[in-house]
């Protein structure tokens, strides 16, 4: 379960900004994780709420966002939502296709307690 090193990772993060602000605590954080990123958003939560307690962020919610998969068509040079089942361009149906969002993992909000 690799949620949970991913977990351990983002407390560690969190907690490096939180003194870097001089906060006394953390309220939330906000992750961002893309379609096509291998992490389960419920084992990521789970993971996080294991360890948390007796850190910097014990008291910390994790908020996730969902990143939708775009793709850039090589054919047609158009930009759109695609499915991760069927990796085509959603314009003309042709592939190959590059995915330009959707691969995400990333923490993009703190927000601390002073």
């Amino acid at each position: 379960m690799h949620e949970l090193t991913i977990a351990q990772e983002l407390l560690e993060l969190i907690a490096r900004v939180a003194r870097e602000q001089g906060a006394v605590g953390v309220s939330s954080a906000t992750v961002e994780i893309g379609e096509l990123a291998t992490v389960d958003p419920s084992a990521l939560e789970f993971a996080f709420e294991a360890i948390r307690p007796g850190t910097p962020a014990g008291a910390c919610r994790l908020l996730m966002r969902s990143v939708p998969l775009v793709v850039r068509c090589s054919r047609c040079a158009a930009e759109g939502r695609a499915s991760r089942e069927l990796l085509c361009c959603p314009s003309c149906g042709g592939r190959p296709v590059e995915p330009i969002a959707g691969r995400e993992l990333r923490l993009v909000a703190i927000e601390i307690e002073e």
